[in-house]
This record gives structure tokens, C-alpha cells and sequence, in this order.
């Protein structure tokens, strides 16, 4: 049994190279955004600021989040109730690394995992946090693309969930996370020794796949 990390910049393919990954060795998906915007949403449900660290603290006390992949997305469930459809809300989507860097988030988050990975192989979708989150993962993956590359992306699956963006706007968010992730407003995001680092802005995710699973195999 082993843990994989995919971790990286916006929009570089962590979340469609993790599910890939996951499919094509057999092995769980945990997509941890996923996870922070169903904390996100039920901060907003609730009332809670989501800046407040004890406030989020005390909301996920008893609670109960799932999640299900079905290889193509991933399903958040609270308490047994389908929220999925709810995780597009602007408000919740603003304050997803709001509420990922509180640190009973991040214990919330690794406690899962690690129940998860007791009996069985997990791989981890996670951004700029893979060294203090998962610091024993066997296998930890850093991906990075050019903006533009990321932007274009992050657009395509945008139009594909159905939601009504331009591109612009897309590009605009991308270039303001970047800056919110190297200034501290947001997790740092950092590159460990123990990463592999593969630039995914010239090649199909489908290649950065086979390439983790090959390292996996060896």
C-alpha cells in the first residue's frame, strides 16, 4: 500500500491526472478541494466566517463529509446529503483556500486519508501542501504549466461544468492566485527535494499520467 500526492500550480491537470492515475492503477481518488469547498459550503450554510479558525473548528465538530468518484467527478456528500451541485457558488468557491489553510482543515483533511489508507492505496489531489500534509507519501508529483496554458484549462472546464465565463476573466483569476499563493495570503506554494516536477504545458495530461504511473511501477 502507498500514498501518491499530485500537487502543483491552478489549472496544471492535478485534479484530472489524480483521478487518471487513480483509474488506471486501481487505487482510490481523494480530491481535497473537493473536500475544502464542502467546508466551505458548509461555513456558508452555517453561517460561520470562514476566516475564523475556531468557528470552522467547531462547525466540523460530528459532522460527516464523503466523498465518490466515478472516475470522471467527484460527488461531496454532508451528513449523507448530495451537495455537489451547491460547490459552484461564488461565495464558496472564494473561500476554498480561505478555509484549506486553517489547520483543523488540514487535520480534518489527513485524518481521512489517513483512515482511508489503512487497508488500501490512495492517490492525493492536493495544492502547495504536499510536504506538510503528506511529508512519508512514497511517491509525491509536482505539476506546473505556463499561465496561459493553465488559464486555457481552467476555462474548458468551466464551459464543460456549464458554467457562463469568459476567458478573460478565467486568465484574470489565474494571474491573481499565482500572486496570492507567492505573497502568504494563501498556502505557500512550494517545491520539495522529494518531488518529481513535470511541466505539463506542452503535453497532454493523458502523457503526464502514463509518466507517474511508469515511476510507480518500476
Amino acid at each position: 500500500m502507498f500514498q501518491i500526492t499530485v500537487d502543483g500550480q491552478r489549472g496544471a491537470g492535478k485534479t484530472t491526472v489524480a483521478r487518471n492515475v487513480a483509474r488506471k492503477l486501481g487505487i482510490l481518488f481523494y480530491d481535497t478541494d473537493v473536500v475544502c469547498l464542502t467546508i466551505s459550503l458548509l461555513c456558508f450554510q452555517k453561517g460561520v466566517n470562514p476566516t475564523d479558525s475556531d468557528e470552522v473548528q467547531n462547525v466540523l465538530k460530528g459532522v460527516d463529509i464523503t466523498l465518490k468518484d466515478n472516475g470522471v467527478k467527484t460527488f461531496a456528500f454532508i451528513n449523507g446529503v448530495n451537495v455537489t451541485n451547491m460547490l459552484s457558488h461564488n461565495i464558496v468557491q472564494q473561500n476554498q483556500f480561505v478555509v484549506g489553510n486553517h489547520k483543523c482543515v488540514k487535520d480534518f483533511i489527513i485524518n481521512q486519508i489517513k483512515k482511508l489508507s489503512e487497508n488500501q492505496s490512495i492517490v492525493v489531489d492536493v495544492i502547495g501542501a504536499s510536504e506538510k500534509l503528506f511529508p512519508y507519501a512514497k511517491y509525491k508529483f509536482f505539476l506546473k504549466a505556463d499561465v496561459y496554458k493553465r488559464a486555457q484549462r481552467r476555462y474548458e472546464n468551466a464551459l464543460r461544468a456549464g458554467l457562463n465565463k469568459l476567458f478573460d476573466d478565467v486568465f484574470n483569476e489565474t494571474m491573481d492566485f499565482d500572486q496570492q499563493m507567492f505573497s502568504g495570503s494563501a498556502i505557500n506554494l512550494k517545491i520539495s527535494q522529494d518531488q518529481y516536477v513535470i511541466d505539463t504545458t506542452n503535453i497532454s495530461l493523458n502523457e503526464v499520467t502514463n509518466q507517474i504511473c511508469a515511476i510507480v511501477s518500476k
